[in-house]
C-alpha cells in the first residue's frame, strides 16, 4: 500500500508524482490519495518525497512535537519501493 496526500491546494499535482503513482499501480501496488495522520507517517515502513529537483528522495527522519524518530530502513540503503521507482523513472525519456 502506498499512501499519498490528496491534491487539495497544499501540494502540486506534479509530473514526477503522477509517474510514481502510475508506476506503482502498474506494478501491482495499491495507491490511495488521502489525508495521512502524523502517527501513521512516523510509523511507516518507507517514506519518500517526489519533486522536480529531487525526483524521488528517501526521508530519513521526521520531527514532530520535539521528537525525531528515525525511519529505520533508511540505514539499509535505498528503500525497496524507492529503488524500484528510481529504475522505472530512469527509463522515461523526456521529449
Amino acid at each position: 500500500m502506498i499512501s499519498t496526500p490528496a491534491i487539495n491546494g497544499s501540494n502540486l499535482p506534479g509530473i514526477t508524482r503522477k509517474c510514481i503513482i502510475d508506476s506503482a499501480r502498474d506494478n501491482g501496488y495499491k495507491v490511495e490519495e488521502r489525508c495521512i495522520p502524523v502517527g501513521e507517517l512516523i510509523n511507516a515502513d518507507e517514506v519518500f518525497c517526489t519533486g522536480t529537483a529531487v525526483v524521488v528522495e528517501p526521508v530519513g527522519s521526521i520531527t514532530y512535537q520535539d521528537k525525531r524518530p528515525l525511519i529505520a530502513l533508511v540505514f539499509m540503503g535505498y528503500f525497496r519501493i524507492l529503488r524500484h521507482f528510481h529504475k522505472s523513472l530512469g527509463k522515461i525519456t523526456l521529449v
